[in-house]
This record gives structure tokens, sequence and C-alpha cells, in this order.
């Protein structure tokens, strides 16, 4: 079964000529991919296209389903249900991912309580800890009290990979 189907994507921000156009791809059910391509291919741009986050002045044509169900056209709230919980993203800079101000396991903990409220405060550490180990992270209970400027390049990409699988 297709979870994500996009048909067409196009995307063009103002005058300029389309950053993106007649992207196909199809990502079944369970299914991980990864976009490569040269620099200013429009990797990034179609990865923000399917998640909700380009700027209001991008121009945003085809079609995006996610099991079925049209995202283009959905609000920002809309999306953000979604984010982080049946559609997650990776972002090539971790440090632009992650919070400076804020240690590992505090940003961790807030991806689980915006999508599953219900989950309390030691469940959410738990979960955490699991998540930092399941992504290979060494020593997860110091990960989780560090800030992200204290970890290795590494380190951050696996803290961000956490955090884009830990709500499944």
């Amino acid at each position: 079964m297709t979870a994500l189907d996009v048909r067409d994507l196009c995307v063009a921000f103002g005058d300029r000529p389309p950053a993106v156009v007649d992207v196909d791809l199809q990502i079944a059910e369970g299914e991980r991919v990864g976009l490569i391509g040269e620099s200013g291919s429009g990797k990034s741009v179609t990865a923000l296209a399917v998640m909700g986050l380009l700027p209001e002045y991008a121009t945003v044509t085809g079609e995006v389903r996610l099991a079925g169900q049209s995202l283009l056209g959905r609000t920002d709230r809309q999306m953000s249900a979604l984010r982080g919980h049946a559609l997650g993203m990776v972002f090539q800079e971790p440090m632009s991912a992650l919070d400076p101000t804020m240690k590992v396991g505090r940003q961790m903990g807030e991806v689980i309580e915006l999508h599953r409220p219900k989950v309390g405060r030691a469940g959410r550490y738990l979960e955490v800890l699991d998540m930092l180990d399941r992504v290979g992270i060494d020593d997860p209970q110091r990960i989780i009290g560090s800030y992200p400027h204290q970890l290795s390049g590494g380190q951050r990409q696996r803290v961000v990979l956490a955090m884009a699988l830990i709500n499944s």
C-alpha cells in the first residue's frame, strides 16, 4: 500500500524558474526513502513542499497524498498535527534543527508531548532513552542532559533522526 504519493509536484518562487518540476514519488508504508541528487537539484524543496514547510510566497502545484488524503492546501495547524507523527524529516544540518537553548531530552520529550500528551513525564523519559539507544547513541543518559553544542556532529545527526522516529 502506498503511504505517500507525490504526482507532478512543481514548486516555484516568484518570477524565477521553477525549483522543482514534475516530481513523482511513491513511498510504501514502512518504507524509508532518501532523496539524493546534485546540489541545487530540488531535494530540500521537494521535501519541504511535502511537509508543508515552504514560505507562503512559494507556488506548489501537483498532488501530494498521505494515506489517500490530500496534503496540499492544508493549514499550518492541520500540517502540524501530521508532522512528527505521520510525517517526519531529518534535515541535512542537525544544528539548525535543534534548539541550542534546550537540552536534548527536553526537545525530544516535547515531540512526544505534542503528539501524545497522555504520555507522562516518566514515560517520555524512558521513550527518549530507548530511542537514543536505538539510533546508536552511546550513554543516552548523558546525552539527554546535554545541549546540542556539547555533542559531536554525528551525535547531533542521530538525535535529529531519533526525534523524527520517536512517534513512529
